[in-house]
């Protein structure tokens, strides 16, 4: 746990749990996140969203985890490395594009059954020795002083076990923070930081874990200006601003006919005055809220409906390059039993463009509201 492993520039990185298995050798990055976590595997920076508070922008953990893998790779090269992104928060939600087949992103209760059915594909590359080897290698770096016997954990229990001991630990130091910290209004973070494991998983059955240490660091959460908190945000000056431009009309709110607990939603969304237009794109998103509190999203484009970025936008009235009204497609809203349930919808990730500027862009990430019952 806790290796402190040098870089080329003559600085250390921190890596919160290394196993070593006959498989190979897997390199885990820990996250102790609440909220919902929207990324994508080869993105620099993630959005951790939440219902009544700012979004908070973070630097993606896929790259953390690869820059760490790099500097093992200078002390040991030519070995078999796997990268394992782990959110351990119980109230965390994944939104990540995995566009890696031999990435790992998930929860921790997912982990124990994800690492068992990888393992099981893979073939033994070390021995028991090469692995006391590079145990031996890499324990120098880790501030651990005295080896820790399997006999004084649990001797049969599995990884998931202690990942969960980890995590109560977390789950109360995050519960002290917001205690102490409450009247500064900032967002604190556990970072895990863990030990070396040497193991043996599924086929041996042998674990040797290392003890756990916590540390507690503090992170300020960045406001975005244009991503809107759905229920808070409703009367947003920003919101009435984009409005302001559009006229909707022909609104059409109904209970399907082929599918049950759905509801269909139909709109024709028109550009006024002579200076700006609007624009859509592939992250666009319905949001509906529903009159008992309940937030439901759903993505503009899909399958049924793809995105084709020369049809995005609709301008002004004269504009020879684009409409300047556009019918929406109907899109289905599942999980929602009628049209009284519904209290508000909008669209999010909605961008104003300039007529004036070459049809330049001038805001993005903004919200067109388009229903709010009486």
């Amino acid at each position: 746990m806790n290796l402190q492993i040098p870089t080329p520039y003559n600085t250390l990185t921190e890596i919160d749990l290394l196993m070593i298995h006959e498989t190979g050798i897997y390199v885990f990055e820990i996250k102790h996140y609440k909220g919902r976590i929207y990324g994508t595997s080869n993105k620099p920076k993630w959005t951790q969203y939440f219902r009544t508070a700012p979004n908070h922008t973070f630097d993606s953990p896929v790259g953390q985890n690869s820059y760490h893998i790099q500097a093992l790779k200078r002390l040991i090269p030519n070995e078999n490395f796997y990268s394992l992104i782990v959110f351990t928060h119980e109230d965390c939600v994944l939104k990540i594009e995995n566009l890696s087949t031999d990435l790992v992103i998930c929860k921790l209760d997912e982990l124990h059954s994800i690492l068992n059915e990888k393992i099981s594909k893979l073939s033994a590359v070390y021995t028991m020795e090469n692995i006391d080897q590079l145990f031996q290698q890499l324990a120098k770096y880790s501030p651990m002083s005295n080896e820790i016997q399997l006999n004084d954990l649990l001797p049969e229990a599995p990884l998931y076990t202690y990942f969960e001991q980890l995590k109560v630990s977390l789950d109360d130091a995050v519960t002290h923070a917001k205690n102490t910290e409450k009247q500064h209004k900032k967002a604190f973070w556990i970072s895990l930081t863990a030990c070396i494991l040497t193991a043996t998983l599924v086929i041996c059955g042998c674990l040797k874990y290392c003890n756990a240490k916590i540390t507690e660091a503090e992170a300020q959460l960045n406001e975005f200006a244009q991503n809107f908190k759905h229920v808070d945000e409703i009367d947003n000056p920003y919101v009435k601003a984009v409005n302001s431009i559009v006229t909707i009309s022909s609104i059409e709110l109904n209970i399907s006919d082929s599918l049950e607990n759905t509801v269909t939603f139909r709109a024709t969304l028109s550009v006024s005055g002579a200076d700006y237009g609007i624009a859509w794109n592939e992250n666009s998103q319905y949001i509906v809220i529903t009159k008992d509190g309940k937030v439901h999203e759903y993505a503009m484009f899909g399958e049924a409906n793809p995105f084709y970025s020369f049809s995005n936008r609709i301008g002004p009235p004269g504009s020879a390059a684009y409409p300047s009204a556009s019918t929406l497609e109907t899109k289905q809203f599942f999980g929602i039993q009628s049209p009284d349930d519904i209290a508000y919808i909008k669209i999010k990730n909605v961008s104003v463009w300039s007529v004036s500027y070459y049809s330049k862009m001038l805001h993005n990430d903004l919200e067109l509201e388009l229903y709010k019952s009486e």
